[in-house]
């Protein structure tokens, strides 16, 4: 009896303990069932596609923090620029005027040279071909002689024939002794420097002064002797100081000898240099102007080296 009950026992443990598996596997199998669920992890849910247009801020918020100084550095920064030149601290008065002195050194040095104050005339309208009359005006008023353009042509400036063509023969007056035509009109030709001294000095015969004509001289001695002094000369060349040329050849009436007229001819007031150039007062255009010096040399040469100067009465 005792015997059958312990065996009992054990069958009816083992059957429980088969039934309880049994009552939770089916619970667990069955479809519909209730089931506890848990979190997933961040990782394991999908991603929504990115736009490329998202602004920084949906770009930084997306990101994690570890992430988000890289991004904002790319995203966010403009790009590198060059680094501007540091600006100059301003200038003060003094600093201004040391700068302006040095400005005027600067440029005394590149130009140096001399320029003679000279009051400008223009030879027009009055006078279109009477540069040689209108040039020894300034002259003259650069020493503070009275000089009257009318009267000196007048009564002191000799006169002759201008050239022209007489049976195809070319004949005229002598441009070294006279004015051929007449200053006054536009068929005039022109005086040389040997011409016109005697004619001003003669008109300036009670001012102290007298005229000289300096021919064959170099254009460096000229300025030596006369802008070096302080002192202004007339000067034969040409017409904005182009390549003169010899236009015409004629024969001086009553002789045998020829003279050349080297066109365009020109008389001009010689007053000042500096390192590149010659200044003259142009009466042709009533004012100052400067030419190249070589421009002025070779004008001067093909000219004969013409020049006239005022010295006083000893």
């Amino acid at each position: 009896m005792e015997i059958r009950t312990k065996l009992l026992r054990r069958f009816l443990l083992s059957a429980g303990t088969a039934f309880c598996f049994g009552v939770l596997a089916a619970a667990l199998l069955l479809p519909g069932a209730p089931t506890e669920t848990f979190p997933q992890p961040a990782a394991q849910t999908a991603a929504a596609p990115v736009s490329p247009e998202r602004n920084a801020v949906e770009d930084r918020a997306a990101r994690p923090p570890e992430e988000e100084a890289v991004v904002y550095a790319v995203r966010i920064e403009p790009e590198p620029t060059a680094t501007p030149a540091p600006t100059a601290a301003p200038e003060d008065g003094a600093q201004k005027e040391e700068k302006k002195e040095a400005e005027k050194k600067k440029k005394s040095k590149k130009k140096d040279g001399v320029l003679l104050e000279v009051e400008n005339l223009s030879q027009l309208p009055d006078y279109p071909t009477g540069c040689e009359t209108v040039s020894a005006a300034m002259l003259c008023s650069f020493y503070g002689l009275s000089f009257d353009p009318d009267v000196f042509i007048k009564s002191y400036l000799p006169m002759q024939e201008a050239p022209h063509d007489e049976g195809g023969w070319w004949v005229g007056g002598d441009m070294w002794e006279a004015f051929l035509g007449d200053p006054r009109t536009d068929y005039g030709w022109g005086c040389y420097a040997t011409a016109l001294a005697p004619a001003l000095s003669a008109y300036l015969e009670e001012s102290g002064y007298r005229a000289e004509a300096v021919v064959g001289k170099e254009l460096s001695e000229i300025v030596s002797e006369t802008l070096d002094k302080g002192r202004p000369a007339l000067l034969w060349g040409t017409i904005d100081m182009v390549q003169g040329a010899i236009r015409h050849v004629w024969t001086v009436r009553g002789t045998t000898e020829t003279r050349s007229w080297v066109y365009p001819m020109h008389c001009m007031l010689l007053v000042g240099y500096d390192e590149d150039s010659y200044l003259f007062n142009d009466p042709l255009k009533g004012e100052t102007v400067s030419y190249p010096k070589a421009d002025v040399e070779a004008a001067y040469k093909i000219q004969r080296k013409q020049a006239l100067l005022l010295r006083p009465i000893d």
